[in-house]
């Protein structure tokens, strides 16, 4: 990836269930001037029929149907992305390092904390292997916090996951 990320400010979420708007608002940002930055509040405002569709005071305002996930990642005239719905066990460092090749990686996938357990989505910066360990740890941009954090892979194999990277 040819800009650095940290020149991207985080985007923290702004609703419960608004991971996938700030992940992908966060993504285009970094992309600019390759893509049209969206912002979060502009996706889930377009793309409201794909939601939960509830008032903004509703907990789960915002939140994503897990069948429209790919629907709205494959709008090519806004994210011109390729995508892959996976087993998370079947996700690898040596696919994501292909794909990363271009940009970030948007990932929707189930969230195995006991604290959130459902769909969550992240931006995945890189992925590198510990040459001792064999561990695979990931640089990702999580909404939940609005920073930049550090993820073992196998934190995504709880269920399958969606990718999204940059064409």
């Amino acid at each position: 990836m040819a800009k650095y990320y940290r020149n991207v400010k985080p985007v923290k979420q702004t609703y419960d269930m608004s991971c996938w708007a700030a992940s992908l608002e966060w993504w285009t940002r970094y992309m600019a001037p390759s893509r049209l930055v969206t912002l979060e509040q502009w996706l889930i405002d377009e793309y409201r029929s794909f939601t939960a569709n509830v008032s903004d005071d509703d907990p789960n305002y915002g939140a994503m149907k897990a069948d429209y996930m790919l629907t709205l990642l494959n709008e090519k005239h806004l994210f011109k992305m390729g995508t892959a719905y996976k087993s998370g066990y079947n996700l690898t460092p040596e696919f994501l390092n292909e794909k990363l090749a271009k940009g970030p990686v948007f990932i929707s996938y189930y969230e195995g904390d006991p604290n959130v357990q459902g769909g969550h989505c992240n931006v995945i910066i890189n992925c590198k292997v510990n040459e001792y360990s064999g561990l695979a740890m990931c640089r990702t941009m999580e909404p939940g916090t609005g920073t930049f954090m550090k993820k073992c892979l196998d934190h995504y194999y709880h269920g399958d996951v969606i990718v999204g990277w940059a064409l």
